[in-house]
């Protein structure tokens, strides 16, 4: 506890003693006089001077005293900062002008077992609450946790936009430890003759680079038959020199994908998939990614076609948004300042990267065709 803390505690304390045997003469327990007293008191008056004083700021950086959240608090600040609560379900009753919110932290009707077990109090057997973390309720702590993590952060990247959203605002679901850009277009140019061509600018470092191209739409009904035809990748640096020249349908067969077999002219995606290419740059630059694509017309929509371009050497753009997002949300759930250098951070990030290069290198190409297909 820091020097703050214990004097802060030790003024809680003298109120204490003040209000059971009569403060400034009065009588015990009176709780008008009690309130004139927290009210006159340093702490409270401290509370109307300026944020803006940074002496002020860092003496009361570490003011109040820790302690462990009570299950209905853990319950309301999980809701205050996601906006989710844990297993929250409506419960309808006879009226249904009275229906009930219920969660596993919080029952209005009757006690929660999981309030009980995270050191709740139901006022008639157990009458204390835990002032200290048990193995059980580091348990309920744990399946809390793992429970909501999956819920936020599914509503959060697919179902609400960008700025509606309250921990991850500011980053897509595309932007990976290994991502450079991600851009998607609608192709509709549908003959080889009048091909199309888009254009991808990034920054690039010098080295191994990969380009992903996938096909996210994939139309076919009553011999209607939608499908994305890629030609060829040209690399060129801000010079406007040609870097690297890829011929798709060099590539061989995939599923679902494969040359056209049009004089092997182009490749096509005949149903949802994709297509990783590598490709080397000598020197840091910003790139340009020509891609010369058509489609075969179907349905109402165009072939939609995604590109994202990728480094694995630890640096990209991805991992920079994702690094800064740690340092937001330590701030928002822990209240904890750190660099997104820091100690802290790396070991958030190469957790999260070894998870997510695990999944990737165990699922292939069905890991990129299952995150495709949620968009």
């Amino acid at each position: 506890r820091s020097v703050t803390a214990i004097a802060q505690a030790a003024e809680v304390t003298r109120l204490a003693a003040a209000f059971k045997t009569g403060i400034a003469g009065g009588n015990a327990y009176n709780g008008k006089d009690l309130l004139a007293e927290i009210a006159l008191s340093p702490w409270f008056r401290a509370e109307s001077v300026t944020d803006k004083d940074p002496v002020r700021t860092t003496a009361l950086r570490d003011a109040g005293v820790e302690r462990l959240l009570t299950p209905e608090e853990l319950n309301w600040k999980t809701e205050a900062i996601s906006g989710y609560m844990w297993g929250r379900r409506f419960q309808q009753t006879m009226n249904p002008e009275r229906g009930q919110m219920r969660s596993n932290f919080q029952d209005d009707r009757r006690i929660s077992s999981y309030e009980l077990l995270y050191g709740g109090m139901d006022s008639d057997g157990i009458t204390d609450r835990a002032i200290d973390m048990t193995p059980v309720m580091a348990a309920v702590a744990q399946s809390h946790a793992a429970e909501v993590s999956c819920p936020i952060v599914r509503r959060e990247f697919f179902f609400w936009e960008d700025g509606e959203r309250k921990l991850f605002g500011g980053i897509s679901k595309f932007d990976t430890p290994v991502s450079e850009t991600y851009v998607e277009f609608d192709v509709t140019a549908d003959t080889w003759e009048t091909r199309e061509t888009f254009s991808v600018e990034v920054p690039l470092t010098a080295g191994s680079k990969t380009v992903r191209l996938a096909y996210t739409n994939d139309y076919e009904n009553d011999g209607a038959d939608r499908n994305l035809n890629i030609d060829r990748i040209e690399v060129r640096d801000s010079t406007e020199s040609i870097v690297a020249t890829i011929e798709l349908e060099s590539f061989g067969a995939g599923s679902c994908r494969g040359p056209a077999g049009f004089f092997d002219s182009f490749y096509r995606f005949w149903c949802q998939a994709d297509l990783s290419v590598a490709f080397q740059i000598s020197h840091d630059d910003v790139y340009r990614l020509d891609i010369l694509a058509h489609q075969d017309a179907a349905g109402d929509e165009a072939a939609q076609m995604s590109v994202v371009v990728e480094s694995d050497d630890g640096g990209s753009a991805g991992a920079s948004v994702i690094r800064n997002k740690l340092v937001e949300l330590h701030e928002k759930l822990l209240g904890i300042d750190v660099e997104a250098d820091s100690a802290d951070i790396d070991e958030a990030f190469n957790l999260f990267f070894e998870v997510w290069a695990r999944k990737r290198r165990t699922e292939g190409t069905r890991f990129y065709d299952s995150a495709f297909r949620a968009c």
